[in-house]
């Protein structure tokens, strides 16, 4: 499982090893293995953070390190979220672009901690929870403006589309512009005021 979304996340062969050894001996424990599951049902079905103590529990078995069991669980979330992409008409090229973050992250996480994991698991929400999506180069996100007023234009409240510049390759001027053609032709019937 793991080698397989390793190579579809753009993971190092090392990593993808070193996660399938950490994935074997954490589910091999029939209670962490319940614990992962509850925490899946946690995480995709109810809107907090409990999701995050029960993975920090989990750490607390001392089998792998707190960011490679973050990590593994959201391999482990990989498959319910390709089940939901596909419901919602999703192509599999959009699945694999949002998995793409996991390796980002993963690497990040190599280069800050020397660990292969992640470290922010809570970064992760947006994107299962079909809320964030990586548009070519860039992400994107429908929230509520934060602040109380942009000249007059848009108020404090009013939904705007927040954009993400991912690591994992430079920024180049067309590439922005393909991703912002992208998410123009993603969004476009919540921008003609329709339901997408």
């Amino acid at each position: 499982m793991i080698t397989e979304f390793g190579q579809l996340a753009g993971f190092p062969p090392e990593a993808s090893r070193f996660l399938e050894n950490c994935f074997d001996r954490l589910l091999s424990d029939k209670e962490i293995r319940n614990d992962m599951y509850f925490a899946m049902d946690n995480f995709f079905c109810k809107d907090d953070e409990k999701y995050l103590e029960i993975l920090d529990f989990i750490a607390t078995k001392n089998i792998c390190h707190k960011y490679c069991v973050n990590m593994i669980f959201f391999i482990i979330c990989s498959a319910p979220l390709k089940y939901i992409y596909k419901q919602k008409g999703f192509s599999d090229e959009l699945y694999q672009a949002t998995i793409s973050d996991l390796g980002y992250k993963l690497k990040e996480c190599r280069d800050l901690y020397d660990i292969w994991g992640t470290f922010v698991p809570e970064w992760f929400k947006g994107f299962y929870r079909c809320k964030r999506f990586k548009l070519g180069r860039l992400q994107y996100e429908k929230i509520e403006f934060p602040f109380d007023n942009y000249k007059g234009i848009i108020q404090k409240g009013d939904f705007v589309y927040n954009c993400h510049i991912p690591s994992g390759a430079p920024l180049k001027e067309r590439d922005v512009l393909d991703s912002l053609q992208k998410a123009y032709r993603f969004y476009y019937s919540e921008l003609q005021g329709k339901s997408m």
